[in-house]
């Protein structure tokens, strides 16, 4: 399964309440910053209501919350929330 499927199967499971509950012990994710270096976050929930989808993020003490879009994570967060998908 290509990176775009399964980031496209995220998106449903997210919109259609479709996840495990492995979902709920995720803890950290990863992305890419706009200057190509990779961040680690604590991952708060995935907003369908956005274009593109994005991923809620809970800033440290003194930042605040954040989204980046699904597409800047890292493969290995795509693989971690996939695998939290129902596949039917």
């Amino acid at each position: 399964m290509t990176r775009h499927e399964k980031i496209n199967q995220i998106i449903e499971a997210a919109r259609t309440f479709n996840f495990s509950e492995a979902i709920d012990g995720i803890d950290i994710l990863s992305y890419v910053g706009d200057n190509g270096d990779v961040y680690k976050d604590r991952f708060d929930y995935i907003n369908t209501t956005t274009i593109p989808c994005s991923i809620h993020f809970i800033g440290g003490t003194g930042y605040n919350n954040f989204s980046v879009p699904i597409t800047g994570l890292t493969d290995e967060s795509v693989n971690t929330l996939y695998r939290c998908v129902i596949q039917k």
